[in-house]
């Protein structure tokens, strides 16, 4: 089955969510500024899907 690219999308951010979450829990501040990142750039590419 080929999940659409909205349901990657979502994947994606819930990933990087619970990646910076396990960084925060490691005090490894590189990972989870990038982890940080990552979901605000699905959601980007989200709303260019929705539209």
């Amino acid at each position: 089955m080929t999940m659409s690219a909205e349901e990657f999308c979502r994947k994606q951010i819930a990933y990087w969510l619970n990646e910076s979450r396990k960084a925060s829990d490691n005090a490894d501040l590189k990972a989870f500024e990038f982890a940080g990142r990552e979901p605000a750039d699905y959601r980007e590419m989200l709303k260019r899907y929705a539209a």
